[in-house]
């Protein structure tokens, strides 16, 4: 791995996760494809290294009813030069890794390095790669074969539903991270709701759970 642990530290702060989880098969449901796409979510240093949160229990969820597990990011720390692509590659790779150990599979990540009006060389770019564009979400589609308009999105943030609803992704909103702050003060301000809203990502993974058992064959 390149850089010093103090690197890799500060990277691990700065990460944001965001998941999307995608069903490529409910065998269940004769091969009704559902788009399945979770989550604008802060991952705290002890998820990462101790791995038995509530995030991680709702992952093995999504993975026990066949949904494939994709992890989309922004990572603008690489254009702002506070640490190397490389090292989120690697740590990419070490987050799998990890979750895998402990029963939870994450099948894919996606992320954009890049930021439009900050960066170093190749990275100061108004790509369409960056949330909220859709390049990520996109590319991971059509190599997973999926149908957004059979998908659920979880995020954090009023801005997470929006995205969601302009993909026409069923939203679900978690009260982990940013959640609890922006449902409580700014709620009234919202023009859209979210289909679904969780204490955390195992709540949200209960809940879509259930709904997926309740939709007809």
């Amino acid at each position: 791995m390149e850089g010093s642990l103090g690197e890799l530290f500060e990277a691990l702060i700065n990460i944001l996760w965001s998941f999307i989880v995608f069903s490529i098969s409910y065998i269940s449901f004769r091969g009704y494809k559902i788009l399945h796409t979770p989550t604008f979510l802060r991952l705290s240093l002890a998820f990462f290294f101790l791995g038995w949160s509530f995030a991680l229990v709702g992952i093995t969820i999504f993975n026990e009813i066949g949904f494939k597990v994709i992890v989309v990011t922004n990572q603008s720390g690489v254009a702002r030069g506070y640490f190397p692509e490389s090292l989120v590659i690697e740590l990419h790779k070490t987050l799998q890794a990890k979750m895998e150990e402990k029963g939870a599979k994450i099948d894919a990540i996606y992320f954009c390095p890049h930021h439009p009006k900050e960066g170093i060389g190749k990275y100061k770019n108004d790509c369409n790669c960056r949330k909220p564009k859709p390049g990520m979400v996109m590319k991971a589609v059509e190599e997973h074969k999926v149908d957004l308009e059979k998908s659920y999105m979880i995020g954090d943030r009023y801005k997470d539903i929006l995205f969601a609803k302009k993909l026409k992704i069923k939203s679900c909103f978690v009260l982990t991270g940013y959640g609890r702050g922006e449902y409580i003060y700014d709620r009234n301000k919202w023009k859209v709701e979210p289909e679904i809203v969780g204490e955390n990502l195992l709540d949200v993974a209960r809940q879509i759970e259930s709904d997926i058992k309740n939709i007809p064959l």
